[in-house]
């Protein structure tokens, strides 16, 4: 019976997809003047085999912070599915946070910090590839503005 009950498992585990992980960061922010505050998605297997990563900055709406990608948008559940199903690169996936519109001028100097502060913080301290073809941006309402 004991064989049955592991056969049964290894069985339930055999296809599983891997998944990522998700974490909250801050560092300080020279041109913020504060934390910059950032959610990131590490695929499965980050650190182990000693690769670096595309990176891809999610940036989120109008009034929105540096969680909503996870909570609100399943991007976890999602980033796990598209890398299983091979559709996209394993990848770091940068999720900040900004009191304005991505642009400088409207509540802070989001631009400049995004480009002066977060993208060197990550290409420092992460494992990724820290060329500008190794970078992608996407964004959602307010997030979309930001990418142009």
């Amino acid at each position: 019976m004991k064989i049955g009950y592991l056969t049964a498992g290894l069985l339930a585990t055999a296809g599983a997809a891997q998944a990522g992980e998700v974490a909250h960061y801050s560092f300080a922010s020279q041109e913020l003047g504060r934390d910059y505050a950032y959610t990131i998605y590490t695929p499965d297997g980050y650190g182990e085999r000693g690769l670096t990563y595309p990176q891809m900055y999610l940036l989120h709406g109008s009034f929105g912070n540096e969680n909503n990608w996870v909570v609100k948008g399943g991007a976890k559940a999602t980033l796990d599915r598209l890398i299983d199903e091979g559709r996209i690169p394993p990848a770091v996936v940068i999720m900040p946070g900004a009191e304005s519109w991505w642009v400088d001028g409207y509540n802070e100097n989001a631009e400049t910090a995004f480009f002066e502060d977060l993208i060197p913080h990550i290409e420092s301290n992460w494992d990724v590839i820290p060329e500008r073809e190794g970078r992608a941006v996407g964004g959602l309402s307010a997030g979309g503005y930001g990418t142009v």
